[in-house]
């Protein structure tokens, strides 16, 4: 927020994000840690892609494990093109798969998915 070339716009949503922090703080007791204190520009719209799979006419997802972090029930990826593959390789006629952006400042409404994902 220092630069001189801040956008005005993005000047106000980082106070904004201040302001957040104090009131969850200060009303919420959450602790008052090094959470939400950067900013980096990436450059795109989204900061990570989820796939979610799951069988079709099935509402149970598939879960992906991993030795450190456990089960989840999707796949994370902050390259799109990666995700798109993930997507094309566990897609199938008995498969339901879709790729959802993840981002802070893009409406759920403004996100375009195919095959699932309900708005």
């Amino acid at each position: 927020m220092a630069s001189p070339d801040t956008p005005t716009a993005l000047r106000e949503r980082l106070a904004y994000v201040g302001e957040v922090r104090r009131f969850a703080s200060d009303a919420l007791a959450l602790p008052d840690n090094g959470s939400f204190t950067t900013f980096v520009e990436l450059g795109r719209p989204y900061v990570a892609w989820n796939v979610f799979a799951a069988r079709e006419f099935s509402v149970e997802p598939r879960r992906w494990c991993f030795l450190v972090a456990g089960c989840v029930n999707y796949r994370g990826y902050f390259e799109q093109d990666r995700a798109l593959e993930l997507r094309a390789a566990t897609s199938s006629a008995r498969a339901t798969t879709c790729t959802s952006p993840r981002s802070p400042r893009i409406p759920r409404s403004a996100i375009s998915t195919t095959r699932c994902c309900p708005r």
